[in-house]
C-alpha cells in the first residue's frame, strides 16, 4: 500500500497517534506490571527482602541500560521501517547482542550472588539465572517497533504478565514464598515471552554476530551507552545533593509532584519508542519532515504535561489532603515547577529523536552532556538559595535552557543534513 505525501497536518497527526498508540499501551502496561510486582514483594516478603529486591531490580535495569544503548538502538535508528530482507538479519543480530549481553552480566550476578549475604545473595542468583531472556525480552519489544509492529511489542508484554500472574499465586498457594522463588518466577515468565518473541518474529537471535553488530555501530553505541548514564547518574546526583542540602522534606516534595505527573509521563515514555522509528522514516524524505514530526511531538507532550500539571493546581485542598496526607502541602508548593520541569523534558523529546534519526550521536551525547550539568546545577544552586522550592525552580530553569541546547542541536544536524534523499535504507545488510 503506498503513502501519501500529501496528507493534511490532521491526517498526519492521526497516523501519529494512530503509531504511538501501541506504544503508550505497551509502556502503561509494563509499568504497570512492574508496580504490582514490587506491590507483591512488599507485601509478602517485608521491608528488608523488598530492599533487596529493589537493589537486584536496579541492576536488571542498569543491564536493560546496556543492552538497549548498544543492541537496540543501533537498530531502530538504522533499521526501523527497512524493507524486510534488511530487517531480519539487523534484527537477528540486535537480539543476539542483547541475549550475549544477557549471558555475560548474568554470569557477574551469579559471582555476586556467592560472596553477598542472606536474602541479596537469593535474588541475585535468581536474576543471573534468567538475565539472559529477560534482556532478550525487551530486545523483542524495541525490534518489534523498529519494524512498526508496536501490537507484537505489546502482546509479548502481555504473555509476560499472563504467565507471571498465576506463577506468583501458585508460589502463595504452596507457601513457598521466598525472595529468590519470587525473583526467579519473575525472570522465568520473562524468558517464555521472550521464546514468544522467536515465534512472533520468525527469526532467531544470533549471538556470534555479536562482536560485528558492535564493531559496525561503534559510532553510535558508546555514545547512546554514555547518554543513558549521564541521565540516570544526573538524577540521582542531583537527588542526593539536594537532599543533601534541603533537606529529606525537600527531596519527598519533589518526589510527590514527580509521582502526581506520572500518568503523562507514561504516555510520554510511550511516544517515545514509537517516535524514534517514525523519525528515521522522515529522515529519508527530506529534512523539513524531520522538523515537522519532531515538533508535533515536542509540543503534543509539553502540553499535556501542562494541562495535567495545571489541573493538579486546582484540586481542592481537603482532596489533596485525602490523596497524600500531610506530604500534601509540600508536593503542592513544588507543583509548579516540577510541572515546568517535565514539561521542558517532553519538549526535548522530539529533539532527541531526531538527533538520533540522523544518526548524530556527537550532537545528541553533547547536548546531553550540557543538559546534565545544566540540571545538576539548577538544582543545586536553587537548593542553596531558596531550599527545597528553589531546587524545583532551579531545575526548571534549567529544563528550558536545556530544550534550547537540544534544538539548536538538531537544527544545526538538519542543516549539515541537507543532501537527504528520499527512500535511503542503509546500504549494507548484515550476514
Amino acid at each position: 500500500m503506498s503513502v501519501n505525501p500529501k496528507r493534511t497536518s490532521g491526517q498526519r497527526l492521526a497516523a501519529w497517534f494512530r503509531h504511538g498508540g501501541w506504544g503508550v499501551a505497551d509502556q502503561a502496561f509494563s509499568s504497570l506490571t512492574n508496580f504490582m510486582v514490587g506491590i507483591m514483594v512488599a507485601r509478602s516478603l517485608g521491608p528488608v527482602q523488598f530492599g533487596a529486591f529493589g537493589i537486584a531490580f536496579a541492576t536488571y535495569g542498569l543491564a536493560l541500560g546496556l543492552s538497549s544503548s548498544l543492541a537496540a538502538q543501533p537498530l531502530l535508528v538504522r533499521f526501523s521501517a527497512t524493507p524486510d530482507h534488511v530487517w531480519r538479519p539487523a534484527a537477528a543480530s540486535a537480539t543476539g547482542t542483547a541475549l550475549s549481553m544477557g549471558a555475560l552480566v548474568g554470569v557477574i550476578c551469579l559471582v555476586i550472588s556467592l560472596v553477598v549475604p542472606g536474602a541479596l545473595s537469593g535474588a541475585y542468583l535468581a536474576l543471573g539465572l534468567t538475565l539472559p531472556g529477560l534482556l532478550l525480552q525487551d530486545s523483542w519489544r524495541l525490534a518489534f517497533f523498529s519494524a512498526n509492529r508496536g501490537l507484537d511489542a505489546f502482546v509479548n508484554d502481555v504473555i509476560w504478565a499472563a504467565i507471571l500472574a498465576p506463577a506468583f499465586a501458585f508460589l502463595l498457594l504452596r507457601g513457598h514464598v521466598t525472595l529468590f522463588s519470587m525473583t526467579l518466577a519473575w525472570g522465568i515468565s520473562a524468558n517464555v515471552a521472550a521464546l514468544a518473541g522467536l515465534a512472533q518474529a520468525r527469526l532467531l537471535p544470533s549471538p556470534r554476530r555479536t562482536l560485528r553488530w558492535l564493531r559496525e555501530h561503534r559510532d553510535l553505541g558508546p555514545r547512546f551507552l554514555a547518554e543513558a548514564a549521564l541521565l540516570s547518574g544526573t538524577v540521582q546526583a542531583t537527588v542526593a545533593s539536594v537532599g543533601a542540602v534541603a533537606g529529606l522534606p525537600a527531596i519527598a516534595g519533589i518526589r510527590g509532584a514527580q509521582m502526581l505527573l506520572g500518568p503523562p509521563y507514561v504516555f510520554s515514555k510511550g511516544f517515545r519508542l514509537t517516535i524514534l522509528p517514525q523519525a528515521v522514516v522522515a529522515a529519508r524524505q527530506s529534512k523539513y519532515a524531520v522538523r515537522r514530526l519532531c515538533a508535533t511531538q515536542s509540543i503534543t507532550m509539553s502540553a499535556a504535561m501542562l494541562v495535567w500539571g495545571l489541573l493538579l493546581l486546582l484540586v481542592p485542598e481537603p482532596w489533596g489532603r485525602w490523596l497524600l496526607g500531610p506530604t500534601w502541602e509540600p508536593v503542592h508548593r513544588m507543583l509548579l515547577p516540577v510541572t515546568l520541569t517535565y514539561a521542558a523534558g517532553a519538549a526535548t523529546l522530539g529533539a532527541s529523536a531526531g538527533l538520533r534519526a540522523l544518526a548524530a550521536a556527537k550532537r545528541s551525547l553533547r547536548s546531553r552532556i550540557v543538559a546534565s550539568c545544566l540540571q545538576f546545577s539548577g538544582g543545586v544552586t536553587g537548593a542553596v538559595l531558596a531550599g527545597g522550592v528553589g531546587a524545583a525552580w532551579g531545575q526548571a530553569i534549567a529544563g528550558v535552557m536545556a530544550t534550547y541546547v537540544f534544538w539548536r542541536f538538531l537544527l544545526g544536524a538538519l542543516e549539515d543534513q541537507a543532501g537527504l534523499t528520499p527512500g535511503r535504507v542503509p546500504d549494507t545488510v548484515p550476514s
